[in-house]
């Protein structure tokens, strides 16, 4: 028995962590010129960006607080999905729960589309995030950059597979309309806390999304 195979592979958990540990808001600074590293900085100036030039002299991009904030973004993290599986090998069922979870699948939609959209021979490559490929009607699965070296770590029936990539295009449909909002917040703004954020379990469906949710292309979810 080939233990690559998953069967009954589903989505166990969609949630939209928040890393508490970063600020809520940050100090705007307003670009002000590039100068080479350790040049000396006057009050109010911080380093926005240090670069090392093609030529390997590094340089910092510098700007001044303009004693204004603006939402921190990056407190509010990607969408993080887990599976479970009711046969095949646990290692293959991380490879793909591993590969959902890369940076450009959930980045935006344009990647899940493309991957729902294969016709058989077809596939996407994400680099060093894995690859996807439809062999009839299954999909080969490889996390991070072991296509280079082995075989598919899994094979997923296709119509199960969409199934899964339809929650995954709905989560960062989410996670956007967040951004959106967390974005436009000004500095009287309530942020939205991580309970009030969106979560998918199989038995539950979508809890507290309707906030968070404009329809797309035909797609309901239940509040």
């Amino acid at each position: 028995m080939n233990e690559t195979l998953l069967e009954g592979l589903t989505v166990n958990d969609i949630c939209f962590p928040v890393d508490l540990q970063q600020r809520r808001w940050l100090p705007v600074a307003v670009p002000v010129d590039k100068r080479p590293a350790g040049s000396p900085l006057s009050p109010g100036e911080v380093i926005q960006l240090e670069l090392e030039e093609d030529d390997g002299r590094v340089t910092w991009w510098v700007g001044k607080l303009d004693g204004t904030y603006s939402v921190n973004p990056s407190r509010y993290c990607a969408p993080r999905l887990t599976l479970r599986c009711m046969s095949g090998s646990a290692a293959s069922a991380q490879a793909v729960q591993t590969f959902l979870n890369g940076d450009w699948l959930l980045r935006d939609d344009s990647f899940l589309r493309q991957i729902a959209e294969l016709a058989p021979g077809e596939g996407v490559n994400l680099r060093e995030e894995g690859q996807v490929m439809r062999d009839g009607d299954l999909a080969l699965i490889w996390s991070e950059m072991t296509y280079f070296s082995q075989g598919p770590e899994a094979r997923v029936p296709w119509g199960m597979w969409l199934a899964i990539i339809a929650l995954s295009r709905m989560a960062v449909q989410l996670k956007s309309n967040i951004d959106a909002c967390v974005e436009a917040a000004g500095i009287d703004a309530d942020l939205p806390d991580p309970q009030e954020l969106p979560r998918y379990t199989p038995e539950t469906g979508w809890v507290s999304a309707a906030r968070w949710w404009s329809p797309v292309d035909g797609e309901n979810l239940e509040t």
